[in-house]
């Protein structure tokens, strides 16, 4: 995910933040999110893997623990706690960073990545994975791992 502040100035300012965002009105409505994500087998989480590489037996694993009772509640509690103040008041990184970005990301639109350096005071690096889905390190571990060993300058 980009930093939280250029999260929230897409949200604000770019209609297809807005639009990629849509979802976490779902996520934030207990009880309501719960019975739709979990219906039949888990369907509606499915859905978010769907044009993804990411391969059937991963995506049972990462369901798996999902529907036990309360877990997903736990998962969706980020969704519902956060507000747009608390996006905001994040302050700048000040460490080397580097941000994976995939351009087949449903969630985060291109102008919200493209602020993540405004939010960076230390060493920055972005890349940009093509025909990669949301679920990068899924679909491209090799790829994030050389991320993590090659530090910006």
């Amino acid at each position: 995910m980009p930093h939280p502040r250029a999260f929230a100035a897409g949200l604000r300012e770019d209609r297809e933040q807005r639009r990629r965002s849509a979802y976490i009105g779902l996520l934030r409505r207990r009880g309501v999110a719960e019975r739709v994500l979990l219906a039949g087998g888990a369907r509606g989480l499915r859905a978010a893997y769907a044009g993804s590489a990411v391969p059937r037996p991963l995506v049972d694993a990462h369901l798996a623990p999902l529907a036990s009772p309360g877990a997903l509640a736990g998962a969706l509690a980020w969704y519902r706690g956060l507000r747009g103040r608390d996006l905001a008041s994040v302050g700048p990184v000040d460490v080397p960073t580097t941000y994976l970005w995939s351009d087949r990301d449903v969630a985060v639109a291109r102008g919200t990545a493209g602020r993540c350096a405004e939010h960076v005071t230390g060493p920055f690096r972005a890349r940009t994975l093509a025909g990669v889905s949301h679920w990068v390190p899924e679909e491209r571990p090799d790829d994030v791992v050389d991320a993590v060993r090659q530090p910006p300058a």
